[in-house]
């Protein structure tokens, strides 16, 4: 199974290499594709390398943050798309529930 690890994520935050490190333990070949969340032409940039890979993947997971590049993916990808839809609980008690 081939993964294609999508998104403007960070490589180092925490909860990304432990998802991709368990993909590999668990026999999947992880294609990552990222950009830089800074660059203002992110979206394109991560469209073009998408489009480059030529759906040589079985899935694409896009990464937290991942509405827009769930977007992007759904565009340009024919494959199924797996959106880490992770959040915080600061988001989810201060801004949802406004309990702070």
């Amino acid at each position: 199974m081939k993964i294609c690890f999508f998104g403007i994520y960070d490589p180092a935050y925490s909860r990304n290499e432990i998802l991709v490190s368990g993909l590999k333990e668990i026999g999947a070949e992880v294609i990552e594709c990222r950009a830089d969340p800074r660059d203002p032409w992110r979206y394109a940039t991560l469209a073009k390398a998408l489009y480059a890979l030529r759906n040589r993947y079985d899935y694409v997971y896009a990464a937290y943050p991942s509405p827009m590049s769930t977007l992007v993916a759904r565009i340009i990808s024919h494959k199924p798309i797996i959106a880490d839809v992770f959040y915080s609980m600061f988001d989810a008690v201060v801004n949802d529930r406004r309990e702070l």
